[in-house]
C-alpha cells in the first residue's frame, strides 16, 4: 500500500453512460437550480434509457410542465406514449389538484372534510408526497423498468425527497394519538353534529405511512435510485449544487453524476471581448468543480448558438442509421435489399420456407431444432459485477488515503485476441450452429420426445478449432488471468458500506462487456474511538481529585495530535457523565467539515485504606455535608458492618457442595434399602 498525490487521481469518464449501464436502477432524478437545463437532460436520458431498458417513464413534477413543450406533444397526470416511441411514456404531475382530488374522494364532504384538508396541507411535504402517490398509482398499474424525474428547483426537489422521512415521522405521531384521544374525538365529532369515522380516517393514514417507509427504503438504495444534478458554470448555480448535495448526502440518496450546461467555447480568432470574459469566469468556477467533486462524473455541455427546429427527426434518423450499422445482420439485409428488408418487406420473392418462417418467429427450427437462419442478435451481454471488502483504519477515513488493492481477474488472450486459436482457425460448429447444444429426437411407443444434450462435435463449446491450431497462450480458453492493481482513493469522512466503483474493469470475457469491480469499504474497530455518523465517541478514565478538583488530561487522536482536556476546579465529574469537544469528530465527506467528540467518563476510586484517619476527617470540612439519616420511629435499629464478598461466596459454594454430597449418600442408602 503506497500513497499518491491528488493531482495524480483519474477522474472518473465524463458521459452518463454509468446510468444506462447500471440496469438496477429504478428511479432517477434529475434536478438542479431553476433554468439550466433541467428537462432537456431529463429528455435526453430518457430517450437514451429506451434503447436499452425495456420500457421507460418520464416524469414531470415542475409546475412549470415543459415535457410537452420538449416533445412537442400535450401530457397530462395519465401516462401517455411519446410519438415516435415504442417503450418510452411521460406525464405531468400536478400536486395540487392531486390533495383536492383526495379530499373529494374521502366522503368528508362537510366540517371533517375541511379538517383534513388543512392537515394536508399542514404536514410539511404533503403536495410531494399526494405527487408521489400519484405516481405510484401509475406504476402499480403499468409496468416500467426505469421512472426519470424531470424535477422542480432546487428548494421544491429537496422537500419532495425529504418527504418520505418527514412524513412517516408526521404519520407515527398521528397514529399514536389515535389511541389516545380517538374516544374524545369522536364525542366532539358527534357533538358538533360531524358525521366522522375516525377510524376510516387513521386507517388510511396507517396504509398510507407504510406505503411512505417502503418509497424511503427505496430511495436510499444506490443500486435503486441516483439523483444526477444539473447546473451552469456560475456561482449561484454552484452554491445551490453544492448545498443540494450536501442534503442529499443527508438523506443517504445516491449522486455521483453533475452535467453542467451552457458552456461557451468561443473560436481561437474571436473578438468578441463578453464571450471572452465569460469563458474565463465559467472556467473559474468549472475548476472549482473539478476541485470539490473530483469522484463525480463531470459532463460539459456546450451552448448552442441556435435550436433547430428538426433537430428532432434529424436524432431519429442518426439513431436509426446507427442501430442499422451496428448489427451485423441488419446492415447486411439493409445492404441486399435496403430499408424494405429491414420491415421484413424485401428477399421473400426469393422464397422463405416454413423452417426458415419458425426459425424468424421461434428462434428456432421447425421442432426446436438448430435448423434455419441464426436468431437474431441480442448484442453483447453485460458480465457480473465484481464485489471486494477493502478494510480501512479510522485513522485512514480520518486522514484520507489511496491504497493499492491487488486483484485476480480473466483477460482475454493478447496472442490469439480472444478467439481462441489462429485467425480463421476457429470455426461455428455446423452441427448446432454454434449453440453447443442439440436437439434429439427420440420415439418412446406413439410419442416422441425432444432431449436436449450437449453437442459431440463442439463439447459444448459451440465452436471448432484443431489442436494444432489451438493458442498455445490460453490452451483455447480464450481468456487468461490477470493480476490487476487497483488505487482505490479513500476520501475522508468516508464510511463503513461506501462503495468505489471501476467501471468496466471487471472480468472480461469474448463478446461480453465486462462488469465493474466495486469498492465496498469495511471500517475497523479501534482501540480508543467509536465512530457514529461523523461524531467520535471517547471513553476517558480520570481520578477521583481531578473529578472533584480539576486537573488535565491527554486524548491521542487520529492524525498524530494530542488533545489536552481540561477539568476545571470544582466542575465535579460524574461516572458516566458526557461532555462534547466541539469539531474535533470526523470529517465530513466531500466538504471536509468536522462533527463533534464526545468523551464519556469513567472515575476511579482509591484503593481500600489509602489514607490516615485524620486525613479522612478533614474530607468533612472540605466537602459538602452528608445527608441527615431519616428517623425510624419505634422499629429496631441494628449496626452491622460490610466486608469483601470473596471469602463469603467461596464458603457458600464449598457449602453448597457438601449438602450435594450429603444427598448422595442419603440416595445411596436408600438404593441399598431397595435392594435389600
Amino acid at each position: 500500500m503506497s500513497d499518491i498525490s491528488e493531482d495524480e487521481f483519474q477522474p472518473l469518464e465524463p458521459t452518463l453512460k454509468n446510468v444506462l449501464d447500471q440496469n438496477s436502477l429504478n428511479w432517477i432524478f434529475v434536478g438542479g437550480k431553476g433554468g439550466v437545463g433541467k428537462t432537456t437532460t431529463s429528455c435526453s436520458l430518457a430517450v437514451q434509457l429506451s434503447k436499452v431498458r425495456k420500457s421507460v417513464l418520464l416524469i414531470s413534477t415542475d409546475p412549470a410542465h415543459n415535457l410537452s413543450d420538449a416533445f412537442g406533444q400535450k401530457f397530462s397526470k395519465e401516462a401517455t406514449l411519446v410519438n415516435g416511441f415504442e417503450n418510452l411514456y411521460a406525464m405531468e404531475i400536478d400536486p395540487t389538484s392531486s390533495i383536492q382530488e383526495m379530499i373529494e374522494q374521502s366522503d368528508q364532504g362537510n366540517a371533517m372534510g375541511g379538517m383534513v384538508q388543512d392537515l394536508a396541507y399542514a404536514i410539511p411535504g404533503v403536495d410531494e408526497a399526494m405527487g408521489f402517490a400519484e405516481v405510484m398509482k401509475q406504476v402499480k398499474t403499468m409496468s416500467y423498468s426505469v421512472v426519470v424525474f424531470d424535477t422542480a428547483p432546487t428548494g421544491h426537489t429537496l422537500r419532495f425527497l425529504s418527504f418520505p422521512t418527514v412524513l412517516e415521522k408526521a404519520l407515527a405521531k398521528i397514529s399514536s394519538l389515535s389511541g389516545r384521544f380517538g374516544p374524545m374525538f369522536q364525542q366532539v365529532s358527534g357533538m358538533m353534529g360531524l358525521n366522522a369515522n375516525q377510524e376510516d380516517m387513521f386507517s388510511k393514514l396507517e396504509e398510507m405511512r407504510s406505503v411512505i417507509t417502503e418509497v424511503n427504503n427505496q430511495f436510499k438504495d444506490p443500486n435503486k435510485t441516483t439523483f444526477v444534478c444539473v447546473c451552469i458554470s456560475e456561482f449561484l448555480s454552484l452554491y445551490e449544487t453544492e448545498r443540494m448535495i450536501q442534503e442529499l448526502t443527508s438523506y443517504h440518496i445516491d449522486t455521483h453524476n453533475i452535467v453542467v450546461n451552457q458552456l461557451l467555447f468561443p473560436k481561437q480568432d474571436s473578438n468578441c471581448e463578453h464571450c471572452n470574459v465569460r469563458h474565463k469566469m465559467q472556467q473559474k468556477y468549472l475548476d472549482q468543480i473539478y476541485d470539490l467533486y473530483e469522484d463525480f462524473h463531470i459532463i460539459r455541455m456546450p451552448l448552442l448558438t441556435k435550436e433547430n427546429p428538426t433537430a428532432g427527426d434529424k436524432f431519429k434518423e442518426i439513431s436509426h442509421a446507427y442501430e442499422i450499422l451496428s448489427d451485423a445482420e441488419k446492415r447486411q439485409l439493409y445492404d441486399q435489399f435496403g430499408e424494405e428488408g429491414l420491415n421484413g418487406q424485401g428477399g421473400m420473392g426469393g422464397g422463405m420456407d416454413a423452417e426458415d418462417l419458425f426459425s424468424q418467429l421461434f428462434g428456432g427450427g421447425l421442432f426446436g431444432g438448430g435448423g434455419g437462419r441464426p436468431n437474431r442478435p441480442s448484442g453483447p451481454r453485460r458480465g457480473k459485477d465484481m464485489l471486494h471488502q477493502l478494510k480501512v483504519s479510522l485513522e485512514d477515513l480520518y486522514l484520507g488515503k489511496t491504497s493499492k488493492l491487488a486483484l485476480q481477474k480473466h483477460v482475454l488472450c493478447v496472442k490469439c485476441e480472444g478467439r481462441g486459436g489462429k485467425e480463421g482457425a476457429v470455426q461455428t460448429c455446423r452441427s448446432c450452429n454454434g449453440q453447443g447444444v442439440r436437439i434429439v429426437m427420440r420415439q418412446m411407443g406413439p410419442m416422441i420426445q425432444q432431449i436436449q444434450q450437449p453437442c459431440n462435435d463442439c463439447r459444448g463449446e459451440g465452436e471448432i478449432v484443431n489442436e494444432r491450431d489451438r493458442c498455445k497462450h490460453c490452451v483455447g480458453k480464450k481468456i487468461i488471468n490477470e493480476r490487476k492493481i487497483l488505487e482505490v482513493h479513500i476520501d475522508k469522512g468516508m464510511r463503513s458500506g461506501q462503495k468505489v466503483t471501476f467501471q468496466g474493469e471487471g472480468d472480461q470475457a469474448p463478446n461480453v462487456i465486462p462488469g465493474d469491480i466495486v469498492i465496498a469499504i469495511d471500517e475497523k474497530p479501534h482501540a480508543r474511538f467509536k465512530r457514529q455518523g461523523d461524531d467520535l465517541m471517547y471513553e476517558a478514565r480520570i481520578d477521583l481529585l481531578t473529578a472533584l478538583a480539576g486537573g488535565q488530561f491527554a486524548i491521542p487522536h487520529l492524525d498524530d495530535r494530542v488533545l489536552l482536556v481540561t477539568v476545571l476546579p470544582g466542575e465535579a465529574i460524574k461516572p458516566d457523565a458526557v461532555k462534547v469537544i466541539p469539531n474535533e469528530g470526523m470529517p465530513t465527506y466531500r466538504h471536509h467539515h468536522h462533527g463533534h467528540m464526545f468523551v464519556k467518563f469513567s472515575v476511579e476510586f482509591p484503593q481500600p485504606n489509602w489514607t490516615d484517619a485524620d486525613t479522612i476527617a478533614q474530607l468533612s470540612t472540605i466537602l459538602p455535608p452528608r445527608p441527615a439519616l431519616p428517623n425510624f420511629g419505634n422499629k429496631q435499629v441494628d449496626e452491622v458492618v460490610m466486608a469483601e464478598t470473596d471469602g463469603y461466596q467461596a464458603h457458600k459454594s464449598s457449602a453448597s457442595y457438601e449438602e450435594d454430597d450429603e444427598d448422595e449418600q442419603r440416595g445411596g442408602q436408600g438404593v441399598q434399602c431397595a435392594q435389600q
